[in-house]
């Protein structure tokens, strides 16, 4: 009991660590795209570098819990306990992504179109809605609702990633820079994304039939005849 009490208190404990270690590796990002000034292409560059960042902390809270359930350890374990920090240190970054994004288009003047505007706009704020609601009075507030926001937005902002990926591999580059590196690198988050959805929905759907059998009335007769 004494462990369990332990390991509930340390979960709960804010892990500023986290927060810190985006804002270094943002800070880092900016001084290296941005040391020579404000630019189209120093800015363009931060933007795309800060989007690759934010992604690949996302994945993080996105697969903590089937990883912790499918190969427990003391890192799965630890993924799962700190999934609410580290949701929230996503956040933090793709805000800061959003920062790069508007210094671009300002600095370009170029408009991003329309479906960027309602599609980006609209999981931005659904992002912020799930960065507010990440506490406990908001899950015993909201209930199912809450539930539903997380589970909703988590999706939505898989989908953005996935369709921005696929864009890049299978359209036209929006930025004009066809290097061939960054195709590959394009082409390695595109698969990262889908292998990632692949594992939860995979993992779930097992998790769900181990549920049913353990529950269906065969099982329970032959675990109270055992």
């Amino acid at each position: 009991m004494a462990k369990q009490n332990e390991s509930t208190v340390g979960s709960r404990r804010i892990p500023w660590e986290l927060y810190a270690l985006v804002l270094l590796s943002s800070a880092l990002l900016a001084i290296r795209h941005l040391s020579g000034g404000f630019t189209e292409h120093g800015l363009q560059m931060f933007t795309r570098h800060t989007a690759r960042q934010s992604f690949l902390i996302f994945l993080l809270p996105f697969l903590a819990t089937p990883l912790s359930r499918t190969f427990p350890s003391t890192g799965t374990r630890w993924l799962a306990q700190k999934r609410r920090y580290l949701g929230l240190s996503f956040a933090l970054s793709h805000f800061i992504h959003l920062a790069a994004l508007i210094g671009y288009f300002v600095v370009s003047g170029k408009e991003p179109g329309i479906v960027t505007l309602l599609g980006g706009g609209s999981v931005y704020v659904v992002i912020a809605l799930m960065a507010l609601t990440s506490n406990d009075w908001s899950m015993k507030t909201l209930r199912r609702n809450w539930k539903l926001l997380q589970t909703f937005g988590m999706y939505a902002i898989w989908f953005i990633f996935a369709q921005s990926y696929a864009g890049r591999v299978f359209g036209q580059r929006a930025d004009g820079l066809a290097d061939a590196s960054d195709q590959v690198i394009y082409q390695g988050l595109l698969a990262a994304a889908l292998a990632a959805l692949t594992f939860r929905i995979v993992t779930g759907w097992a998790r769900r039939r181990r549920t049913r059998r353990s529950s269906s009335p065969s099982t329970e007769r032959a675990g109270l005849t055992a």
